[in-house]
């Protein structure tokens, strides 16, 4: 059986979303859903607008989300409400307990971009003013992404750097402007407090695919960055997550070759080839096989 797939996702995530679709050999739509009775699976890419329709008995990923968890800083409260470890926030109100240098940073952000370093607490309360959050800064020893669903890991990555920028940024910044890049690890790198704090920051948000940011300090104790729903992709690491998301919703391995069919990757081969450079920052793509932001 091949397994028809609509991709559901935004302007802003089309990129990826429509990568992640080509990928599945189905259908991207920002806004519908077409009239079809022959899908099999419904992907929500950073769209949380469009309903989808109860009488659809389809496999969904990232049905049951409230569109608040677009909003970083809303997300970082609630899981601190709900006891899960995260670097703490700062209001206008509580501005007089930071300890400086702090980060400020859009609500809404993607892609590692828009860090800002605050040192003093007047540049701060402008920030605040135009809409952005301000947290601490987290004496880190790793930094990890790890791609989720259903609360099982599907792949760990950890932040490297690999160069040094020709106009480095300031070094508490970890970006791929400022020679950071994403590799893959072996998944039992993670520690189980890692493994346990992430697993929780799914659940409460309520996706069921997403890519987590995360970092341990030197106690061992790690704190949740962000997560999302629609994370940075090439083609090859989007082959894989679709494989083994597919395994997981319980497809059979012929349905899978079938649906997957013509795209190049074997999880078996360790000499993966990726046919999307130009998802890359020029300089990442002569390393191999690390990944971008």
């Amino acid at each position: 059986m091949f397994i028809n797939s609509l991709v559901l996702g935004t302007n802003t995530t089309g990129k990826t979303g429509k990568l992640l679709a080509k990928v599945l050999h189905g259908e991207y739509s920002t806004n519908d859903i077409p009239n079809s009775h022959n899908l099999h699976l419904i992907w929500r890419w950073g769209n949380f607008s469009t309903e989808i329709p109860r009488k659809l008995r389809v496999n969904i990923i990232n049905d049951h989300v409230n569109s608040i968890f677009r909003n970083k800083a809303e997300t970082r409260k609630r899981l601190i409400m709900n006891n899960v470890s995260c670097p703490k926030i700062y209001t206008s109100e509580t501005m007089d307990e930071a300890k400086f240098p702090l980060i400020a940073r859009p609500v809404f952000h993607m892609r590692g971009r828009d860090f800002n370093i605050v040192n003093d607490i007047d540049t701060a309360m402008q920030f605040l003013r135009n809409g952005y959050y301000i947290q601490e800064i987290i004496e880190t020893e790793k930094e990890y992404r790890i791609f989720m669903f259903n609360q099982k890991i599907l792949e760990c990555n950890i932040k490297e750097l690999v160069r040094i920028p020709k106009r480095p940024l300031h070094p508490l910044i970890k970006n791929w402007k400022n020679g950071y890049i994403f590799k893959q690890v072996l998944m039992n790198t993670l520690s189980p407090n890692t493994i346990t704090t992430c697993q929780l920051a799914q659940a409460h948000v309520g996706l069921s695919f997403c890519a987590i940011d995360c970092a341990v300090n030197k106690n061992g104790t790690a704190y949740i960055f962000e997560l999302n729903s629609a994370p940075g992709l090439i083609e090859r690491k989007a082959i894989k997550l679709c494989k083994r998301i597919l395994h997981h919703l319980e497809y059979s391995d012929n349905d899978i070759k079938q649906t997957l069919d013509g795209n190049d990757y074997d999880e078996n081969n360790s000499s993966l080839r990726i046919q999307n450079n130009y998802d890359r920052p020029p300089w990442a793509r002569r390393l191999e096989p690390t990944e971008s932001d």
